[in-house]
Protein backbone atom coordinates (compact mmCIF):
# COMPACT_ATOMS: atom_id res chain seq x y z
CA UNK A 1 0.00 0.00 0.00
CA UNK A 2 2.53 2.34 0.40
CA UNK A 3 4.87 1.92 -2.37
CA UNK A 4 1.59 2.33 -4.34
CA UNK A 5 1.01 5.41 -2.76
CA UNK A 6 4.91 6.81 -2.95
CA UNK A 7 4.37 6.43 -6.90
CA UNK A 8 1.42 8.35 -6.67
CA UNK A 9 2.45 10.78 -5.24
CA UNK A 10 6.28 11.38 -6.86
CA UNK A 11 4.35 11.53 -10.35
CA UNK A 12 5.16 13.82 -12.55
CA UNK A 13 2.89 16.27 -14.99
CA UNK A 14 3.44 13.34 -17.75
CA UNK A 15 2.24 10.54 -15.36
CA UNK A 16 -0.42 12.93 -14.35
CA UNK A 17 -1.55 13.51 -18.05
CA UNK A 18 -1.48 9.87 -18.79
CA UNK A 19 -4.06 9.29 -15.45
CA UNK A 20 -6.54 12.32 -16.80
CA UNK A 21 -7.15 9.70 -19.59
CA UNK A 22 -9.26 7.35 -17.18
CA UNK A 23 -12.68 8.39 -16.26
CA UNK A 24 -13.85 9.40 -12.54
CA UNK A 25 -15.46 6.37 -11.55
CA UNK A 26 -12.26 4.34 -12.89
CA UNK A 27 -10.23 6.34 -10.84
CA UNK A 28 -12.00 6.13 -7.28
CA UNK A 29 -12.82 2.46 -7.66
CA UNK A 30 -8.85 1.72 -8.48
CA UNK A 31 -7.37 4.15 -6.03
CA UNK A 32 -9.80 4.23 -3.33
CA UNK A 33 -8.67 1.17 -1.27
CA UNK A 34 -4.82 1.80 -2.56
CA UNK A 35 -5.25 5.44 -0.74
CA UNK A 36 -6.95 4.15 2.51
CA UNK A 37 -4.21 3.87 4.97
CA UNK A 38 -3.82 0.76 6.74
CA UNK A 39 -4.27 2.53 10.20
CA UNK A 40 -5.56 5.66 12.02
CA UNK A 41 -2.23 6.64 12.88
CA UNK A 42 -0.81 6.03 9.09
CA UNK A 43 -3.70 8.81 8.17
CA UNK A 44 -2.92 11.31 10.94
CA UNK A 45 0.97 11.24 10.84
CA UNK A 46 1.85 14.42 8.57
CA UNK A 47 3.94 14.17 5.50
CA UNK A 48 3.07 10.07 5.40
CA UNK A 49 2.67 8.28 2.23
CA UNK A 50 -1.04 7.80 2.13
CA UNK A 51 -1.72 11.11 3.11
CA UNK A 52 0.62 11.99 0.51
CA UNK A 53 -1.19 9.98 -1.94
CA UNK A 54 -4.38 10.68 -0.98
CA UNK A 55 -3.60 14.39 -1.61
CA UNK A 56 -1.92 14.11 -5.01
CA UNK A 57 -5.00 11.67 -6.12
CA UNK A 58 -7.18 15.18 -5.12
CA UNK A 59 -5.03 17.10 -6.94
CA UNK A 60 -5.50 14.47 -10.33
CA UNK A 61 -9.32 14.76 -9.67
CA UNK A 62 -9.45 18.34 -9.41
CA UNK A 63 -7.06 18.92 -12.52
CA UNK A 64 -9.19 15.87 -14.73
CA UNK A 65 -12.16 18.56 -13.79
CA UNK A 66 -11.20 21.50 -14.72
CA UNK A 67 -9.42 19.82 -18.19
CA UNK A 68 -12.58 20.21 -19.48
CA UNK A 69 -12.74 24.03 -19.39
CA UNK A 70 -8.70 24.71 -20.06
CA UNK A 71 -9.25 26.14 -23.40
CA UNK A 72 -11.74 28.38 -22.98
CA UNK A 73 -10.94 29.26 -19.32
CA UNK A 74 -7.48 30.70 -17.93
CA UNK A 75 -6.00 28.66 -15.20
CA UNK A 76 -8.10 30.43 -12.30
CA UNK A 77 -11.79 31.11 -12.74
CA UNK A 78 -15.06 30.70 -10.98
CA UNK A 79 -17.25 28.67 -12.21
CA UNK A 80 -20.63 30.17 -11.08
CA UNK A 81 -18.93 33.46 -12.66
CA UNK A 82 -18.71 31.57 -15.77
CA UNK A 83 -21.78 29.91 -16.33
CA UNK A 84 -23.37 34.08 -15.66
CA UNK A 85 -21.37 35.21 -18.21
CA UNK A 86 -22.04 32.71 -20.56
CA UNK A 87 -26.18 32.93 -19.77
CA UNK A 88 -25.77 37.25 -20.17
CA UNK A 89 -23.70 36.75 -23.44
CA UNK A 90 -26.21 35.13 -24.78
CA UNK A 91 -29.00 37.97 -24.10
CA UNK A 92 -26.20 40.14 -25.26
CA UNK A 93 -25.71 38.44 -28.52
CA UNK A 94 -30.12 38.17 -28.56
CA UNK A 95 -30.08 42.18 -27.83
CA UNK A 96 -27.24 42.75 -30.53
CA UNK A 97 -29.55 40.47 -33.52
CA UNK A 98 -32.91 42.20 -32.63
CA UNK A 99 -31.29 45.32 -32.54
CA UNK A 100 -29.18 44.91 -35.94
CA UNK A 101 -32.55 42.82 -37.45
CA UNK A 102 -35.18 46.37 -36.24
CA UNK A 103 -32.54 48.82 -37.99
CA UNK A 104 -32.01 46.90 -41.38
CA UNK A 105 -35.92 46.92 -41.32
CA UNK A 106 -36.17 50.55 -42.60
CA UNK A 107 -39.22 50.52 -40.35
CA UNK A 108 -37.15 52.25 -36.83
CA UNK A 109 -36.19 55.58 -38.92
CA UNK A 110 -39.10 58.00 -39.98
CA UNK A 111 -36.38 58.50 -42.97
CA UNK A 112 -36.54 54.68 -44.09
CA UNK A 113 -32.87 54.35 -43.84
CA UNK A 114 -32.06 50.68 -43.63
CA UNK A 115 -28.11 50.60 -41.60
CA UNK A 116 -26.14 47.87 -40.15
CA UNK A 117 -25.54 48.48 -36.19
CA UNK A 118 -23.42 45.62 -35.58
CA UNK A 119 -20.47 44.47 -37.90
CA UNK A 120 -18.74 47.62 -39.16
CA UNK A 121 -16.47 46.13 -41.75
CA UNK A 122 -19.33 47.73 -44.43
CA UNK A 123 -19.91 50.92 -42.69
CA UNK A 124 -15.19 51.59 -43.35
CA UNK A 125 -16.32 50.07 -47.32
CA UNK A 126 -19.07 52.00 -48.23
CA UNK A 127 -17.44 55.48 -46.62
CA UNK A 128 -14.50 55.26 -48.58
CA UNK A 129 -16.65 54.47 -51.99
CA UNK A 130 -18.22 57.29 -50.74
CA UNK A 131 -15.46 59.64 -50.38
CA UNK A 132 -14.59 58.85 -53.82
CA UNK A 133 -17.75 59.94 -55.16
CA UNK A 134 -18.02 62.65 -53.42
CA UNK A 135 -21.29 61.86 -51.71
CA UNK A 136 -20.12 63.80 -48.40
CA UNK A 137 -23.65 63.33 -46.26
CA UNK A 138 -23.74 59.48 -46.62
CA UNK A 139 -19.35 59.58 -46.03
CA UNK A 140 -20.04 61.94 -42.79
CA UNK A 141 -22.98 59.91 -41.32
CA UNK A 142 -20.77 56.54 -42.00
CA UNK A 143 -17.91 57.71 -40.03
CA UNK A 144 -19.94 59.31 -37.50
CA UNK A 145 -21.12 55.52 -36.78
CA UNK A 146 -17.62 54.38 -36.95
CA UNK A 147 -16.89 56.78 -34.19
CA UNK A 148 -19.79 55.95 -32.33
CA UNK A 149 -18.74 52.20 -32.02
CA UNK A 150 -15.52 53.46 -31.20
CA UNK A 151 -16.81 55.49 -28.38
CA UNK A 152 -18.76 53.19 -27.26
CA UNK A 153 -16.17 50.65 -26.40
CA UNK A 154 -13.66 53.52 -25.17
CA UNK A 155 -16.25 53.95 -22.10
CA UNK A 156 -15.96 50.55 -21.32
CA UNK A 157 -12.30 50.78 -21.39
CA UNK A 158 -12.68 54.01 -19.44
CA UNK A 159 -14.78 52.28 -16.72
CA UNK A 160 -12.94 49.19 -16.63
CA UNK A 161 -9.04 50.22 -16.91
CA UNK A 162 -7.53 47.09 -15.98
CA UNK A 163 -9.81 44.14 -15.72
CA UNK A 164 -9.39 40.81 -15.02
CA UNK A 165 -10.01 38.17 -17.19
CA UNK A 166 -13.33 35.95 -16.22
CA UNK A 167 -14.05 37.73 -13.15
CA UNK A 168 -17.08 39.66 -13.36
CA UNK A 169 -15.79 43.52 -12.33
CA UNK A 170 -18.22 46.03 -10.81
CA UNK A 171 -18.02 48.28 -13.51
CA UNK A 172 -19.39 45.76 -16.24
CA UNK A 173 -23.22 46.65 -14.82
CA UNK A 174 -23.04 51.01 -14.70
CA UNK A 175 -21.31 50.01 -18.05
CA UNK A 176 -24.34 48.37 -19.67
CA UNK A 177 -26.73 50.92 -18.02
CA UNK A 178 -24.93 53.42 -19.77
CA UNK A 179 -25.94 51.57 -22.86
CA UNK A 180 -29.12 51.44 -22.21
CA UNK A 181 -28.88 55.29 -21.95
CA UNK A 182 -27.89 55.38 -25.68
CA UNK A 183 -30.72 53.62 -27.03
CA UNK A 184 -32.83 55.39 -24.55
CA UNK A 185 -32.28 58.65 -26.38
CA UNK A 186 -32.20 57.05 -29.88
CA UNK A 187 -35.44 55.49 -28.96
CA UNK A 188 -36.69 59.20 -28.17
CA UNK A 189 -35.38 60.47 -31.24
CA UNK A 190 -36.80 57.60 -33.61
CA UNK A 191 -40.48 57.83 -31.53
CA UNK A 192 -40.39 61.97 -32.32
CA UNK A 193 -38.89 61.58 -35.33
CA UNK A 194 -35.58 64.11 -34.98
CA UNK A 195 -31.94 63.74 -35.61
CA UNK A 196 -32.27 61.62 -38.93
CA UNK A 197 -30.69 59.06 -39.51
CA UNK A 198 -27.97 60.24 -36.38
CA UNK A 199 -30.08 57.95 -34.15
CA UNK A 200 -28.50 54.94 -35.26
CA UNK A 201 -25.07 56.42 -33.88
CA UNK A 202 -26.17 55.84 -30.36
CA UNK A 203 -27.34 52.92 -30.73
CA UNK A 204 -23.72 51.61 -32.21
CA UNK A 205 -22.63 53.50 -29.11
CA UNK A 206 -24.28 51.04 -26.79
CA UNK A 207 -23.21 47.78 -29.03
CA UNK A 208 -19.72 49.66 -28.51
CA UNK A 209 -20.51 49.14 -24.37
CA UNK A 210 -21.61 45.81 -24.12
CA UNK A 211 -18.55 44.38 -26.96
CA UNK A 212 -16.12 46.53 -25.21
CA UNK A 213 -17.46 44.38 -21.70
CA UNK A 214 -17.39 41.33 -23.52
CA UNK A 215 -14.33 41.54 -25.21
CA UNK A 216 -12.87 42.55 -21.42
CA UNK A 217 -14.13 39.83 -19.21
CA UNK A 218 -13.76 36.95 -21.88
CA UNK A 219 -10.18 38.27 -22.85
CA UNK A 220 -11.37 38.53 -26.26
CA UNK A 221 -13.24 35.74 -26.96
CA UNK A 222 -16.51 36.81 -27.09
CA UNK A 223 -17.95 39.19 -28.93
CA UNK A 224 -21.72 39.51 -29.00
CA UNK A 225 -22.35 42.67 -31.76
CA UNK A 226 -20.60 40.99 -34.94
CA UNK A 227 -19.98 37.19 -36.08
CA UNK A 228 -17.76 37.32 -38.78
CA UNK A 229 -14.75 36.50 -36.27
CA UNK A 230 -17.32 33.75 -34.85
CA UNK A 231 -18.47 32.37 -37.83
CA UNK A 232 -14.41 31.99 -38.56
CA UNK A 233 -13.92 30.27 -35.53
CA UNK A 234 -17.19 27.82 -35.12
CA UNK A 235 -16.09 26.27 -38.87
CA UNK A 236 -11.97 26.34 -37.44
CA UNK A 237 -13.27 24.69 -34.18
CA UNK A 238 -15.50 21.85 -36.25
CA UNK A 239 -12.96 21.05 -38.99
CA UNK A 240 -10.21 20.48 -35.44
CA UNK A 241 -13.32 18.36 -34.45
CA UNK A 242 -13.78 16.06 -37.32
CA UNK A 243 -10.02 15.38 -37.16
CA UNK A 244 -10.98 14.08 -33.74
CA UNK A 245 -9.20 16.89 -31.87
CA UNK A 246 -11.39 18.47 -28.38
CA UNK A 247 -9.31 20.84 -27.37
CA UNK A 248 -11.58 23.85 -28.24
CA UNK A 249 -15.15 21.92 -27.76
CA UNK A 250 -16.47 24.32 -25.30
CA UNK A 251 -15.46 27.08 -27.28
CA UNK A 252 -17.35 26.16 -30.00
CA UNK A 253 -20.32 25.44 -27.99
CA UNK A 254 -20.19 28.73 -26.80
CA UNK A 255 -19.58 30.58 -29.72
CA UNK A 256 -22.12 28.80 -31.39
CA UNK A 257 -24.83 29.44 -29.02
CA UNK A 258 -23.78 33.17 -29.34
CA UNK A 259 -24.44 33.00 -33.25
CA UNK A 260 -28.00 31.06 -32.54
CA UNK A 261 -29.03 33.66 -30.21
CA UNK A 262 -28.50 36.67 -32.63
CA UNK A 263 -29.97 34.73 -35.47
CA UNK A 264 -32.74 34.59 -32.61
CA UNK A 265 -32.94 38.02 -32.51
CA UNK A 266 -33.21 39.05 -35.79
CA UNK A 267 -36.62 36.90 -36.45
CA UNK A 268 -37.91 38.61 -33.10
CA UNK A 269 -36.93 41.95 -34.91
CA UNK A 270 -39.16 41.16 -38.33
CA UNK A 271 -42.02 41.00 -36.09
CA UNK A 272 -41.73 43.76 -33.59
CA UNK A 273 -40.31 46.20 -36.32
CA UNK A 274 -43.35 45.38 -38.43
CA UNK A 275 -45.77 46.33 -35.04
CA UNK A 276 -44.44 49.23 -33.30
CA UNK A 277 -42.19 50.31 -36.22
CA UNK A 278 -40.44 53.60 -34.15
CA UNK A 279 -40.76 52.42 -31.17
CA UNK A 280 -38.87 48.75 -31.74
CA UNK A 281 -35.89 50.54 -30.29
CA UNK A 282 -37.62 50.97 -26.59
CA UNK A 283 -37.51 47.05 -26.34
CA UNK A 284 -34.08 46.53 -26.81
CA UNK A 285 -33.37 49.79 -23.72
CA UNK A 286 -35.47 47.72 -21.73
CA UNK A 287 -33.44 44.27 -21.80
CA UNK A 288 -30.18 46.41 -22.05
CA UNK A 289 -31.25 48.08 -18.54
CA UNK A 290 -32.16 45.20 -17.30
CA UNK A 291 -28.75 43.44 -18.16
CA UNK A 292 -27.51 46.26 -16.36
CA UNK A 293 -28.98 45.23 -13.05
CA UNK A 294 -29.07 41.92 -13.33
CA UNK A 295 -25.41 42.45 -13.57
CA UNK A 296 -25.06 44.88 -10.34
CA UNK A 297 -27.47 42.58 -8.43
CA UNK A 298 -24.57 39.57 -9.08
CA UNK A 299 -22.19 41.21 -7.45
CA UNK A 300 -24.31 42.27 -4.53
CA UNK A 301 -25.82 38.46 -3.93
CA UNK A 302 -21.55 37.30 -4.67
CA UNK A 303 -20.47 39.30 -2.09
CA UNK A 304 -23.09 40.04 -0.58
CA UNK A 305 -22.60 43.77 -0.63
CA UNK A 306 -25.08 47.11 -0.70
CA UNK A 307 -26.37 47.75 -4.28
CA UNK A 308 -24.26 51.43 -4.51
CA UNK A 309 -21.16 49.64 -3.06
CA UNK A 310 -21.55 47.06 -6.32
CA UNK A 311 -22.05 50.05 -8.31
CA UNK A 312 -19.01 52.16 -7.09
CA UNK A 313 -16.82 49.14 -6.51
CA UNK A 314 -15.06 50.89 -3.38
CA UNK A 315 -16.67 48.28 -0.84
CA UNK A 316 -14.18 48.21 2.27
CA UNK A 317 -11.14 49.56 1.20
CA UNK A 318 -11.36 52.74 2.66
CA UNK A 319 -11.66 51.50 5.87
CA UNK A 320 -9.73 48.93 5.95
CA UNK A 321 -6.67 51.15 4.91
CA UNK A 322 -7.75 53.11 7.49
CA UNK A 323 -6.90 50.50 9.68
CA UNK A 324 -4.00 49.93 8.18
CA UNK A 325 -2.50 53.49 8.35
CA UNK A 326 -3.30 53.47 11.63
CA UNK A 327 -1.43 50.32 12.40
CA UNK A 328 1.60 51.24 10.69
CA UNK A 329 2.12 54.03 12.12
CA UNK A 330 1.80 52.29 15.73
CA UNK A 331 4.32 49.39 14.70
CA UNK A 332 6.86 52.15 13.20
CA UNK A 333 9.20 54.04 15.46
CA UNK A 334 8.53 57.57 15.59
CA UNK A 335 5.88 56.86 12.46
CA UNK A 336 2.83 58.69 11.71
CA UNK A 337 -0.61 58.65 10.22
CA UNK A 338 -0.28 58.15 6.49
CA UNK A 339 -3.01 59.69 4.22
CA UNK A 340 -4.81 56.98 2.17
CA UNK A 341 -2.62 58.09 -0.89
CA UNK A 342 0.50 58.19 0.76
CA UNK A 343 -0.59 54.88 2.23
CA UNK A 344 -1.38 53.57 -1.62
CA UNK A 345 2.49 54.36 -2.62
CA UNK A 346 4.50 53.90 0.28
CA UNK A 347 7.08 51.03 0.56
CA UNK A 348 5.62 50.16 4.20
CA UNK A 349 2.45 48.56 3.18
CA UNK A 350 4.26 46.77 0.23
CA UNK A 351 6.79 45.32 3.02
CA UNK A 352 3.73 44.68 4.99
CA UNK A 353 1.87 42.35 2.81
CA UNK A 354 4.88 40.77 1.94
CA UNK A 355 5.50 39.79 5.71
CA UNK A 356 2.16 38.20 5.38
CA UNK A 357 2.60 36.29 1.85
CA UNK A 358 5.69 34.78 3.48
CA UNK A 359 3.47 33.27 6.68
CA UNK A 360 1.08 31.95 4.33
CA UNK A 361 1.42 29.39 1.22
CA UNK A 362 -1.59 31.65 -0.40
CA UNK A 363 -3.31 34.61 0.63
CA UNK A 364 -7.27 33.58 0.16
CA UNK A 365 -10.26 36.14 2.03
CA UNK A 366 -9.57 33.16 5.36
CA UNK A 367 -5.68 33.69 5.49
CA UNK A 368 -6.04 37.04 4.95
CA UNK A 369 -8.38 37.53 7.91
CA UNK A 370 -6.94 35.79 9.89
CA UNK A 371 -2.73 37.28 9.53
CA UNK A 372 -5.04 40.67 9.85
CA UNK A 373 -6.21 40.14 12.89
CA UNK A 374 -3.29 38.89 14.53
CA UNK A 375 -1.76 41.90 13.54
CA UNK A 376 -4.69 44.03 15.54
CA UNK A 377 -6.30 44.88 12.30
CA UNK A 378 -10.07 44.17 12.73
CA UNK A 379 -11.88 43.64 10.03
CA UNK A 380 -14.99 40.81 8.66
CA UNK A 381 -14.45 37.85 7.02
CA UNK A 382 -17.03 39.05 4.03
CA UNK A 383 -14.52 42.33 3.60
CA UNK A 384 -11.58 39.57 3.62
CA UNK A 385 -13.25 38.17 0.74
CA UNK A 386 -14.08 41.17 -0.88
CA UNK A 387 -10.78 42.94 -0.63
CA UNK A 388 -9.08 39.46 -2.18
CA UNK A 389 -11.70 39.18 -5.23
CA UNK A 390 -11.29 42.90 -5.81
CA UNK A 391 -7.16 42.88 -5.04
CA UNK A 392 -6.38 39.84 -6.38
CA UNK A 393 -6.24 41.30 -9.73
CA UNK A 394 -3.61 38.77 -11.72
CA UNK A 395 -6.03 35.38 -9.85
CA UNK A 396 -2.79 33.91 -8.75
CA UNK A 397 -3.42 34.19 -5.12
Amino acid sequence: MATTSVKISDCDDEAVSRLEGVTEKEMIEENTSQLEPTSTHAAEVPGSPALKGSVKFTQIMERKKSSYFESLLPDTYKMHEIRFAVVLGNLLSFNTGFLNGCCLSGLVSFQGTKVSVAGFTGAYTNSALALTRLDMPTFGFLVAMIFSMMAGSGIAGLMTPQATAFHVQPTYGPTFLIGGIFLLIASIMAAYEVGGNYLFCFVAAANGTQNGVTSLFSANLIRTTHLTGTTTDIGLFLGQLIRGNKQNLWKLCVLSSLAATFWLGGIVAYEVAYYLTLRSLLISMVLHFCIGIITIMFLVCELHVSIPAAIFGNWAWDNVLDSLADHLASSTEGGRNLSKTELLESQRLRIFFDDIANDVEEIDANALFEELDKRGIKISRKDAKILVKTGDTDGDG
